[in-house]
């Protein structure tokens, strides 16, 4: 039997999107700098994970939709780090661009990676 994935609204782990982009590359109340800045700060990047951390709680008995989700995502961002981990040789340094959603789980990844350290982007932020 196959399940049906429950629609699962970012409302419901109090995920907050970016404010949209004008024309001309511009937010509404900012740059895009300063967008970036906002969806790097750990705070930030802890409250978009707990999005993935309520997916557990879909489904019941032998559906478990949210299960399945969750452990689709994780195996995503586990062979995102493998590819990192597999192509980083000691000395390398690496710019990494991936959706706000990946942040958390990454992040993980390259902190506990022996041989990797982990650079905040904001300093380096207009």
């Amino acid at each position: 039997m196959r399940s049906t994935l429950p629609r699962i609204g970012y409302s419901n782990a109090g995920f907050q999107t970016a404010p949209l982009l004008k024309a001309g590359g511009r937010r509404r109340d900012g740059s895009i700098g300063d967008a970036l800045r906002e969806m790097n700060r750990p705070e930030r990047i802890v409250q978009d994970h707990a999005f993935y951390a309520e997916l557990p709680r879909f489904g019941s008995g032998d559906e478990q939709p949210g299960a399945a989700l969750l452990s689709a995502w994780s195996t995503r961002n586990v062979e995102i780090c493998a590819r990192l981990v597999q192509v980083l040789k000691p000395g390398d340094r690496a710019v990494v661009f991936y959706g706000a959603g990946h942040s958390f789980l990454l992040r993980q990844c390259v902190s506990q990676s022996p041989g990797l350290k982990l650079v905040e982007a904001n300093a380096y932020l207009p």
